[in-house]
């Protein structure tokens, strides 16, 4: 944590790796768990704007997680794209009186709206480009939910 001023910075990177094991899965050798992700790191900033308002800001990146597919497919890739956002909010909190305080925000999940891949999985499609109609698996990405405002008040008393 690194203070500059009346700005906080946090900044953490994690290298790990997650492989699991059972007798009953692919034959009881090792797998990678679907929320293995080798590298994430995170930058966060704290920082008071005025003498009620303080804004925060997080930006996350991680290496993409293993693709469960690639199992079943040596067409798949091993991991999924890598996954990132940009998370922000602005706060307010002002105590009226010593029992009487109130506590706001908006805020931003995935300002910038990134089609983040969460999974990928098997979907049935019909397929109509004969002149018999064919029901079809087709791989797909699930990704996450995006943007996402929100807000939240809270007062005390």
């Amino acid at each position: 944590q690194q203070h500059i001023g009346k700005l906080i910075w946090n900044t953490t990177y994690t290298w790990s790796k997650i492989l699991l094991q059972n007798p009953q899965i692919n034959n009881g050798k090792k797998y990678y768990a679907a929320w293995d992700r080798r590298n994430k790191f995170s930058t966060s900033i704290e920082w008071p704007l005025f003498k009620y308002f303080t804004i925060y800001a997080n930006w996350l990146f991680a290496t993409g997680a293993p693709n469960q597919l690639a199992a079943f497919s040596s067409s798949e890739k091993t991991r999924l794209p890598d996954y990132h956002r940009l998370d922000v909010s602005l706060k307010f909190h002002k105590a009226f009186t010593t029992n009487l305080k109130i506590d706001a925000s908006i805020s931003a999940f995935d300002l910038l709206n990134v089609n983040n891949v969460w999974y990928r999985e098997y979907k049935q499609v019909i397929d109509e480009s004969t002149s018999f109609a064919k029901l079809e698996y087709t791989p797909v990405y699930v990704c996450d939910l995006g943007f996402q405002p929100s807000f939240n008040l809270t007062i005390h008393f």
